[in-house]
């Protein structure tokens, strides 16, 4: 979510004149360099793809535990396995505690994506965000897998290639919309007065804490009430939903209330 009011290339935005009377813009997203605006645009996009990257997983858990027969073909044994494995289980009995290391991690691999890694690669946003999400996919099957008793590439798992297929496909969306929303151009409309700049730092780390903290504590919360909505739906989509409506709240009201420290400071200066 690059701020802009110049033209775009490749769906990024780059530095252009601007008509006399106009504001100036803020700086904008140039490859190679660290943006204004990294920090809340990173947060933000991390908790979408996240949240993407979650309902894929949620979808595929049904499908397989939909699919799979333990006594079936050789694919529905598959998605049996898939559907009961020690790495399903480590998270269904740590449901808070698992959908609450998704969300850190989700959103602390798009602080490196805006900081480090798209910065410096030249391609279209979707693009840079899938190609991105091959780091976290290494290391989930070669790292998090055998850490969970699911071994290394997921083998223990005895679910045939749909472990790997399937970690790729979602981190692939969760690739596909930190790039996209990642790169989105924003126009500000706002000079680049000292005043403002403050004002925008401020609602940055207002955003980037909120949307962690609400998600975390709407993910608490989903799980509290979950029981209450058994007939309903899961409790790992109700936890899901919560994280993701707590996101938002977190989103706005951080983002309020870092503008709103500003003001205070203002008011002292002037007093």
């Amino acid at each position: 979510m690059s701020q802009s009011t110049g033209s775009t290339i490749d769906g990024h935005a780059q530095r252009g004149p601007t008509s006399p009377g106009q504001p100036q813009p803020n700086p904008v997203r140039v490859h190679g360099e660290r943006a204004d605006g990294w920090l809340r645009d990173s947060a933000i996009s991390g908790f979408f793809a996240t949240f993407a990257l979650s309902v894929v997983l949620v979808a595929a858990y049904g499908a397989a535990r939909a699919i799979g027969e333990e006594t079936g073909n050789q694919i529905q044994r598959w998605a049996w396995n898939l559907a009961h494995n020690p790495v399903v289980q480590s998270t269904e009995d740590r449901i808070t505690l698992a959908i609450a290391l998704n969300l850190a991690a989700g959103i602390g691999f798009a602080l490196i994506y805006g900081r480090f890694f798209e910065p410096r690669v030249h391609y279209r946003p979707m693009t840079e965000g899938m190609l991105f999400s091959l780091i976290p996919f290494l290391l989930s099957i070669t790292v998090f897998f055998p850490i969970m008793d699911g071994g290394f590439l997921g083998v223990d798992i005895d679910a045939g290639p749909l472990p790997i297929l399937g970690n790729l496909i979602v981190h692939l969306v969760y690739g596909a919309v930190l790039g996209w929303m990642y790169g989105l151009p924003l126009d500000s409309g706002i000079d680049d007065s000292p005043l403002d700049r403050a004002a925008n730092e401020g609602a940055e780390r207002g955003a980037a804490l909120g949307v962690t903290l609400g998600a975390i504590v709407g993910a608490v919360v989903g799980l509290a009430v979950s029981p209450t909505l058994d007939d309903l739906t899961n409790t790992l989509l109700v936890v899901v939903i919560g994280a993701a409506s707590g996101g938002a709240v977190g989103l706005l009201v951080g983002s309020l209330m870092g503008m709103g420290e500003l003001g205070d400071e203002e008011e002292w200066s002037e007093a």
